[in-house]
């Protein structure tokens, strides 16, 4: 695609979300407590867009980034609200009360729609930048400032292959892909002392240009399966 034609359409889809009335109020508490503006967050939705390949991890320092991802977020009939959709369906049928969402990028619907509305629910979000953590709070600021409790917020570098600790769920959007080694942080994961875990990780191959979703059961230390959701 041209350039400038596929710079006009991402633009377009970023306005769109700007200027849906039922995001209005969301965005404008955002940029004012962050003191960010329209035209930095649309730069930012671009130059993430343009060309995946041409940027290294430091680009999510940035808060405008953050708002980007959001926007990406809200995008009407995109994958990501479909994704958002699969998540909080699994997160309904298993239940489980403690999760972990590791590199999470931005708020999502699940923890809005699940974490938030139960109290019984306890989540921790990783993230290696804290620029992700002053984002979050904000959002979750608007969407349910009595229920700040039930999140937790701790920095990890997954490329450290540090164990994160024991959760019934750990999620991955997004993010196992920018570690050096995915296969070895997922079995670094896997072979915790819980006899029984889940995990759900998206992942976006750039090669092949499609997404991949798998949700997997770990019955065992020693076997483990994936099924594809999506």
């Amino acid at each position: 695609m041209n350039p400038n034609i596929k710079k006009e359409k991402l633009e377009n889809f970023a306005n769109s979300v700007f200027d849906d009335p039922k995001y209005k109020k969301e965005i404008d508490y955002i940029l004012k407590k962050l003191k960010l503006n329209k035209k930095e967050i649309l730069n930012s939705y671009i130059d993430y867009d343009m060309g995946v390949l041409n940027y290294d991890n430091s680009i999510y320092e940035s808060l405008s980034l953050r708002m980007a991802l959001f926007l990406h977020y809200l995008l009407k009939e995109s994958w990501h609200q479909e994704r958002q959709e699969v998540i909080l369906n699994i997160l309904c049928k298993y239940k489980p009360k403690k999760i972990a969402d590791v590199g999470f990028g931005a708020p999502t619907k699940y923890m809005k729609e699940y974490v938030l509305e139960n109290k019984e629910i306890e989540l921790t979000l990783f993230d290696l930048y804290p620029v992700a953590f002053e984002f979050a709070k904000i959002l979750f600021e608007i969407w349910s400032p009595r229920n700040l409790n039930l999140i937790k917020f701790k920095k990890t570098d997954m490329n450290t292959f540090e164990y994160i600790g024991d959760y019934e769920l750990y999620i991955f959007q997004d993010s196992i892909e920018h570690v050096t080694n995915p296969t070895k942080y997922l079995k670094m994961i896997i072979k915790n002392p819980l006899s029984i875990q889940n995990f759900f990780y998206h992942y976006l191959s750039v090669l092949q240009s499609h997404h991949t979703i798998l949700y997997g059961t770990i019955k065992t230390k020693q076997k483990y399966g994936l099924k594809t959701v999506d």
